[in-house]
């Protein structure tokens, strides 16, 4: 992969993987921390917006951790169609960049990456 293309997904994981756990992930936790809301749903929401969005950020275990976002923000599309195009956008647009992620991976700018490249120097993969 060329440079830019590193820099692309350093940029889609920062921007996305971040505003996912600042706007979504950490309101949620503040609810379950509270106690005003602690069902499963909730606690699968916490789990999913906030520390999978914050693996996405670091790039740790990128391809794996992208999945329940995918299919947490299909839910949300899902959930959305029958309003508007505008609520449906966002969705949309956090699925489009988290299947990037899933089928990218995080690059050369990730943990994933010098976790993997240190395992291949030393034989264990």
């Amino acid at each position: 992969m060329l440079s830019i293309e590193h820099l692309s997904l350093l940029i889609l994981r920062l921007a996305f993987g971040g505003l996912m756990m600042w706007n979504h992930g950490l309101p949620k936790f503040r609810l379950l921390l509270e106690g005003i809301d602690s069902t499963p749903n909730l606690l699968l929401a916490v789990i999913c917006e906030l520390v999978c969005a914050g693996m996405i950020t670091l790039g740790l275990l990128t391809r794996w951790v992208s999945v329940p976002l995918i299919f947490a923000m299909a839910l949300g599309v899902y959930a959305s169609m029958k309003s508007s195009l505008i609520e449906t956008e966002v969705p949309i647009l956090y699925l489009a960049v988290f299947a990037v992620l899933f089928l990218k991976g995080g690059g050369r700018w990730s943990l994933d990456h010098y976790v993997l490249k240190s395992r291949t120097k030393s034989g264990q993969w």
